[in-house]
């Protein structure tokens, strides 16, 4: 049962991953910009911002000096904070992808170094990784404190989730365009809690994963048609 499960995972989070199907996006866009937000609504999900020094809805490279990220668009920006989402009609849901970046340009001393982003379940860690970000420095300035786009597996079924820094002295990072997805037992019942306990694993290894899958299935009706034959 947990080998087919884990497939019915590697396939489904695969096809989301790409698809987006049934997924929804917080981009933030309908924010303007703001300091210290604290709880904002949006899409049906409750983001709280808690601890650390500021958290900011920003909306560009002029929003701070000598210029923030800037992708076009609103986003979160975290001076050390803990950035916290839970569905508000307390369903389960998983993360499929979500962009981030480091914070001002010219205050690289304080960039987070990556985030950790712990899934839970009724209060319970199922998922917990972290995800190294590029930190592109003011020497690069053409693309500094860029965003990046991470494609997540195995965070799935949670009640609430967050993105916490590790490294730099305040912790500062921006995070944007956070996909969320129906849980998988919505796809699939059968699939008990130690199923979904997956270890998350960035959208490249995921990747050839899935790849690695597609290739055992060609390979398996090239058998098939010579054995017809």
């Amino acid at each position: 049962m947990t080998g087919r499960s884990s497939f019915a995972i590697a396939v489904l989070l695969g096809v989301c991953g790409i698809s987006h199907a049934g997924a929804t996006t917080l981009d933030f866009d309908e924010f303007g910009r703001s300091t210290n937000f604290g709880t904002i609504v949006t899409h049906g999900y409750s983001v709280a911002a808690t601890g650390g020094d500021y958290h900011f809805l920003a909306d560009g490279a002029a929003f701070c000096s000598s210029g923030c990220p800037d992708n076009g668009s609103t986003y979160l920006l975290s001076w050390g904070a803990t950035i916290t989402l839970s569905a508000l009609d307390e369903s389960a849901f998983s993360l499929l992808l979500f962009d981030a970046a480091e914070s001002a340009l010219g205050s690289t001393s304080h960039w987070a170094e990556a985030l950790r982003v712990t899934g839970r379940r009724d209060g319970k860690t199922v998922a917990d990784t972290t995800f190294q970000l590029d930190w592109r420095t003011s020497a690069e300035p053409a693309t500094a404190n860029d965003f990046e786009t991470f494609g997540v597996a195995g965070f799935d079924y949670l009640t609430s989730l967050s993105f916490a820094a590790i490294g730099g002295r305040t912790g500062d990072f921006s995070l944007d365009n956070i996909v969320l997805g129906p849980s998988l037992p919505a796809f699939d019942s059968r699939l008990s809690d130690s199923d979904l306990i997956v270890v998350a694993t960035p959208l490249p290894a995921a990747g050839w994963l899935f790849a690695s899958a597609l290739l055992g299935f060609a390979g398996l009706g090239r058998h098939r048609a010579r054995a017809a034959a």
